[in-house]
């Protein structure tokens, strides 16, 4: 709405004849005459007492003042408009009424949200974006069984060989903080898991993965060399009954299994079944003394079952393994 005008005609004098006082068209007394001199001026004064000045203290008054263009208020055309805006954001920044996400990384001054200004299970599983937590993010020992809702930690979510020794608290890991089979291989890296970072009894059997239990099988069809990911499997030989089926182990794969690795070789399904071993010792069941260099053990009947075990690692003279069950040594 626009500001009220004031409309009054005030060229009082000028349309006045040359001669107003005297006898004709005007014939004003002097008193007359004084007063139109008055006139225009009390007609401005009544306009703004009456008029002007009540409409400023009225409520329509801001929304007839202009404004030029200001940035974040490009769509406010005069002052009611422009402070409707300015109302409205900061409602939207009041304590409790901030939109999701609009608290961006650039919004936050440094060190500002600390533990203490979070309130308790405020920062949720469906509030942190994937992969926005990174070991940089995490300081030593913060994330303590207490600090963890159950089972947030699934494998998913675990790097490999990603818990070592310095990430367990003593106890941190109980029965309801591990998903059942979540523990594989790949997760744990070597000597990560010592007795004093498992609770008593805190490992039961539903909390292993099928491979943690029992030693997996792969059938081999032809010729095969064994290496290093064999360790704990059971090889069985699966071909046609008229292949020589001929496993291999040398000492540059034997010194990347760990010590007491364990490998079974099975008679399935061949016309033969050998195991070929270079630069290892071997003892044999049934053998007085080791055996070493290139060595060929021959399975003498279909469906037995041979078992390798490293006993001890030597780079120099061959690690040792031990070799158990029905075998014959090929001279």
């Amino acid at each position: 709405m626009a500001f009220p005008l004031l409309q009054e005609d005030l060229n009082i004098i000028a349309k006045l004849s040359d001669e107003p006082n005297d006898v004709g068209t005007d014939a004003l007394s002097a008193q007359e005459f004084k007063e139109h001199f008055d006139k225009a001026g009390n007609l401005i004064k009544q306009f703004i007492n009456e008029v002007f000045i009540p409409y400023l203290q009225g409520v329509n008054a801001a929304g007839a003042i202009g404004i030029t263009e200001i940035s974040g208020l490009t769509d406010a055309e005069n002052v009611q408009e422009a402070l409707e805006i300015l109302k409205t954001q900061l409602d939207n920044t009041a304590t409790g009424s901030i939109p999701d996400r609009s608290l961006t990384a650039i919004k936050i001054q440094t060190g500002t949200i600390t533990a203490n200004e979070l309130a308790d299970n405020s920062i949720t599983t469906d509030k942190i974006v994937d992969g926005v937590i990174s070991d940089e993010k995490i300081s030593s020992k913060k994330l303590s069984g207490t600090v963890l809702k159950d089972k947030t930690v699934v494998t998913a979510n675990i790097a490999d060989k990603a818990v070592t020794v310095a990430q367990l608290a003593d106890s941190a890991v109980e029965t309801a903080k591990i998903k059942a089979a979540a523990v594989t291989a790949t997760k744990i890296a070597s000597d990560a898991v010592q007795s004093s970072q498992i609770k008593a009894s805190a490992v039961t059997r539903a909390k292993l993965a099928d491979d943690a239990l029992y030693s997996p099988k792969s059938a081999i069809t032809e010729n095969y060399t064994i290496v290093a990911s064999d360790a704990s499997k059971t090889l069985a030989a699966f071909g046609q009954t008229t292949t020589d089926i001929a496993f291999s182990l040398s000492q540059a794969i034997s010194s990347q299994m760990p010590n007491d690795a364990e490998i079974a070789i099975m008679w399935l399904r061949a016309k033969s079944v050998k195991i070929n071993t270079s630069g290892l010792r071997l003892a044999i069941s049934g053998d007085s003394t080791w055996r070493s260099g290139t060595v060929t053990i021959d399975i003498p009947e279909p469906y037995y079952m041979v078992a390798l075990k490293k006993l001890f690692p030597d780079n120099v003279n061959g690690d040792l393994w031990t070799v158990q069950g029905n075998v014959e040594v090929v001279e």
